[in-house]
């Protein structure tokens, strides 16, 4: 088995990817953020996205695993991204702790998801990301461009 993603360096890539397209999140919310932080901050919701897509994409599969690991590990997910929508952003260093606290949870959840291929995720994964960006007021073209490019960037990673 390939080595496992390093979480935080694909949100950096992933913050890269996004760069400007930022300006569509949240008046409130950008009020308060660095461009960058705020780039992070989208990253790190749209990896928990696409990691919840890609276990909902497998679960069909997953029988073998035992579906209530892969419930499981969707929940964790599903936590996470909640969390990272409800950081506080009128406080940029409790932010900044909060971001890198859900990073290094993300890895150790990362490390427990099966790495199965299934054409089943890639569609599931693209509909939450998308999903994800339309709730932070992205327009639904931009959104599902984001998301693709972005998915190019995590299944690079990612997939082995």
């Amino acid at each position: 088995m390939p080595p496992i993603v390093n979480v935080s360096e694909l949100a950096n890539e992933v913050a890269d990817e996004i760069g400007f397209d930022v300006s569509h999140v949240r008046p409130r919310d950008q009020l308060f953020f660095s461009g960058f932080d705020l780039a992070l901050w989208v990253a790190g919701t749209l990896l928990s996205s696409f990691f919840i897509g890609y276990l909902k994409g497998i679960q069909k599969g997953a029988e073998k695993l035992g579906e209530r690991s892969v419930d499981a590990l969707v929940e964790r997910f599903e936590q996470l991204r909640s969390r990272f929508r409800n950081s506080d952003p009128l406080d940029q260093k409790a932010l900044r702790k909060d971001v890198a606290a859900l990073m290094d949870e993300m890895q150790d959840v990362v490390h427990q998801v099966p790495r199965l291929q299934a054409a089943t995720a890639f569609a599931e994964e693209e509909q939450e990301m998308t999903r994800t960006l339309l709730e932070l007021n992205f327009p639904a073209d931009q959104g599902r461009l984001i998301a693709e490019r972005t998915l190019g960037t995590i299944r690079r990673r990612w997939r082995w």
